[in-house]
């Protein structure tokens, strides 16, 4: 999975999964705010696998950036 989509699905997995944890319920039953649990607990707890995702993808990213500028340098193997 790639793309914007792959990691908005990740994220989305992830947030649903650690909002049924217990210490979620513990938070909200402490009656602390529906965006303080969410922000502060939640959320940093789902962006762990969602940046490790990130971060194998950036490589591929740089490494077909970088490929593709190597070709387009060359005079007449770009037809625009």
């Amino acid at each position: 999975m790639s793309g914007a989509g792959g990691n908005m699905r990740i994220t989305r997995t992830m947030m649903l999964e650690v909002l049924r944890q217990d210490y979620i319920r513990t938070a909200w039953a402490k009656g602390l705010n529906e965006r303080v649990v969410v922000m502060r607990h939640a959320l940093k707890n789902a962006l762990i696998p969602v940046v490790t995702l990130i971060g194998y993808q950036l490589p591929v990213i740089v490494g077909a950036q970088l490929s593709l500028r190597i070709y387009l340098v060359f005079p007449g193997w770009a037809v625009c």
